[in-house]
């Protein structure tokens, strides 16, 4: 057993939320947006029973200052929770930073909460929500999109297309065993893919929340697609979401899409 690790089948659920970030300007229209500040704000508004706040900081050249302000300056959430930074190569962009972390904690905790900087959770209780519906479902992966020939088919086959999402423990231990690392090296754009299929490759299958839950896509052309039941709650949407209620978007189900609509999304 590791070092200050627990046995895994007497723990009580221990959940490890992981921010993936990335310190330079983006290439969308919120270039210079404070994204992880506005993340750990997030957090700070909203009742959870997260164990620890564990934030990856790739290898980055010319990160914003304001960035480098706030990563700097992680301590804890306002509830004492811990939050702790891990500096890192920047290879397998989000998903590289996930099995890193992963590979740092292990058995220390029971699930895993798998964040982009840009997405935020918003509903109270989020964590042991997504942890009660993943080990209902018994599933290998829990997130806010699923394509798979089933519904909302993909060029690239089943994966995980809004990944923000939960597993526990012993599944991603499963898939380290066999890979060595939680999967995150493809080509280009693929890093999701290859992420994806660790779980399906070994046996797992991947769900989405969409039973309960609608998933807001932010698309770079400051609009969204809207996923599940439009007049369906919200757990996790994009942070540009905080900026306004007023949207362009469209609806997106297993037949098709809707014409574009322009509505606030969040009365």
């Amino acid at each position: 057993m590791r070092k200050g690790s627990l046995n895994i089948h007497d723990m009580k659920r221990k959940i490890n939320y992981i921010i993936a970030t990335w310190g330079q300007r983006r290439k969308c229209p919120l270039k210079d947006y404070p994204y992880l500040a506005k993340h750990i704000e997030q957090l700070n508004k909203i009742k959870h029973e997260l164990c620890q706040v564990t934030v990856g900081r790739p290898e980055c050249p010319n990160e914003l200052p304001y960035y480098t302000e706030c990563i700097e300056n992680l301590k804890s959430l306002d509830d004492g929770t811990p939050v702790v930074v891990h500096e890192m190569p920047n290879t397998g962009v989000s998903y590289g930073q996930y099995s890193r972390i992963f590979d740092m904690y292990r058995d220390q905790f029971t699930h895993y909460i798998f964040m982009e900087d840009d997405y935020i959770p918003v509903e109270d209780n989020f964590d042991t929500t997504l942890a009660e519906m993943f080990d209902q479902m018994n599933c290998g992966y829990l997130c806010g999109l699923v394509f798979s020939d089933k519904k909302y088919r993909s060029n690239w086959g089943p994966h995980a297309g809004v990944s923000n999402g939960i597993s526990s423990y012993e599944v991603l231990k499963a898939i380290w065993d066999i890979h060595g690392c939680l999967p995150h090296i493809g080509r280009q754009r693929q890093e999701q893919i290859v992420f994806s299929q660790g779980f399906l490759k070994n046996g797992h299958t991947i769900e989405d929340y969409l039973h309960k839950y609608r998933t807001l896509y932010f698309q770079h052309t400051n609009s969204l697609r809207v996923y599940g039941d439009l007049h369906s709650k919200d757990i996790i949407i994009p942070i540009q979401c905080l900026e306004k209620k007023e949207w362009k978007f469209k609806v997106v189900t297993s037949k098709g899409q809707s014409e574009m609509q322009i509505k606030n999304l969040f009365d």
